[in-house]
């Protein structure tokens, strides 16, 4: 596990065991989906891609260099 000021765990690092923990992640805009209220950006740094929900918040663009962080959900439908 990384821990600097920009993140404390890496892309891809985050399993279930991680539920209900606050964390934060930082790397590049891989996607974004804008669903009216809601905003799936997917996240990707070197070690692999997260998935975040953004709650009515804006976000520049893809390969936008971001820090993120909030609390580890469970997906409600797994693919």
């Amino acid at each position: 596990m990384t821990h600097n000021k920009y993140r404390t765990h890496n892309c891809g690092e985050l399993r279930l065991a991680d539920a209900g923990k606050e964390v934060k992640i930082a790397g590049w805009v891989n996607s974004v989906r804008n669903l009216g209220g809601l905003t799936f950006v997917t996240i990707r740094d070197h070690f692999g891609l997260t998935q975040v929900i953004l709650d009515g918040q804006e976000i520049s663009g893809k390969e936008t260099v971001v820090s993120v962080s909030g609390t580890v959900l469970e997906r409600e439908s797994k693919n």
